[in-house]
């Protein structure tokens, strides 16, 4: 009985949204999903940079004036790859803050496409320019604690490992979201030519 019930209610509710909307309704609709996503998005980002400054803190933290002075110029280096990254990522959320969603829609696509497209560059420079002078620091970091050379060895595997990670994880995001994002941006803005 609870099946039926059930039953039903999902097919009133889907009736209900089947029905034709007026204009004015879709247009509504679209405007309340835009900010929904809008809000969405902000919050991811203030979660983002909570997390990543946190991070620096904790690198911060690890200073020890005992120890030998290449070991805390690796977490020196490692902090400042660190905060250049967050820094980025700053930079491209101030940039992309606010979209206007009043511009006509190529333009509004035009604009979307264009930070897409600085996000897969900023992406792209954090892999190649911060990411291995940071696990060079880690291998200084980590190298001034340890003194045989299966420590040595067993801190670069490592080390290779997480920047492959790193790279690797750079490029599914930029492979499996950005671009497709910006073939569909690019088709939208075939058709309506």
């Amino acid at each position: 009985m609870d099946l039926e019930r059930a039953k039903a209610i999902w097919q009133r509710e889907k009736l209900e949204f089947l029905r034709e909307k007026s204009l004015k309704e879709r247009a509504a609709d679209i405007r309340r999903k835009a900010e929904e996503m809008e809000q969405k998005f902000k919050r991811e980002q203030k979660k983002r940079l909570t997390y990543g400054i946190i991070c620096l803190i904790l690198m911060a933290s690890q200073y020890d004036p005992h120890l030998p002075l290449l070991s805390n110029a690796g977490l020196g280096l490692m902090v400042l790859c660190g905060a250049a990254g967050l820094a980025s990522y700053c930079v491209l959320r101030g940039r992309f803050r606010e979209s206007r969603l009043e511009l006509p829609r190529r333009e509004y696509l035009a604009e979307q496409r264009k930070n897409l497209r600085e996000q897969i560059l900023v992406l792209c420079l954090n892999a190649l320019l911060l990411v291995p002078p940071a696990g060079f620091g880690l291998y200084l970091w980590q190298a001034g604690w340890s003194h045989s050379k299966a420590q040595i060895l067993l801190i670069i595997l490592l080390i290779m490992i997480t920047f492959v990670s790193c790279v690797l994880a750079l490029l599914w995001k930029i492979f499996k979201e950005l671009l497709p994002a910006i073939r569909e941006i690019d088709l939208e803005l075939n058709q309506l030519e």
